[in-house]
């Protein structure tokens, strides 16, 4: 029964192997410690599965070329958002360096811009919302207690909209 088994896991998924290949694949399955009665209880794709999973070589290149690409792509979107802020800087001090070289006077604007009240808003909209959100997938997917990450955004959420609650209500009160 063992010899018809490893007969068909050898010649049943490919008919074109060569004599090493098969070579190969007898040696695996030696190697993988499965006896007679194991091997008689498993179907060709378990047998295959075990073989497969018994090797524990080197990852497949795609994967590694995914995880690589990946965080490249990271890494660069962040470097470019930091190069854009240094050159938005950049050029601001030029400009009060010329500015200050030919005596204009500098609105108080170029060098503090007023804050802005919708942009906490939109802030603690979108944090709150992405934390509620992560906290629901975490909880549907991840093990219990992950949940708990969500918690992280959507309380800094709740900070923004109330510090946008209490700029508003300064703002027109002194108005």
């Amino acid at each position: 029964m063992h010899r018809f088994l490893v007969f068909f896991l050898l010649t049943g998924p490919v008919f074109a192997q060569t004599p090493e290949e098969r070579r190969d694949l007898e040696q695996k399955v030696a190697e993988a410690g499965l006896t007679d009665a194991a091997i008689a209880k498993m179907s060709g794709d378990q047998i295959h599965d075990v073989l497969r999973h018994q090797g524990g070589g080197e990852p497949p290149v795609v994967a590694t070329v995914a995880v690589i690409g990946t965080f490249s792509t990271m890494l660069l979107t962040a470097l470019a958002v930091l190069f854009t802020i240094y050159r938005i800087y950049r050029q601001r001090s030029e400009t009060l360096r010329l500015m200050v070289e030919k005596g204009v006077p500098i609105p108080p604007e170029l060098l503090a811009p007023p804050p802005r009240p919708e942009a906490d808003l939109r802030r603690g909209l979108v944090l709150s919302g992405l934390g509620v959100g992560l906290g629901v997938f975490l909880f549907a997917v991840a093990e219990h207690g992950m949940w708990t990450l969500g918690l992280m955004p959507l309380l800094v959420g709740a900070g923004y909209l109330i510090t946008s609650r209490l700029t508003r209500s300064t703002v027109s009160a002194a108005s």
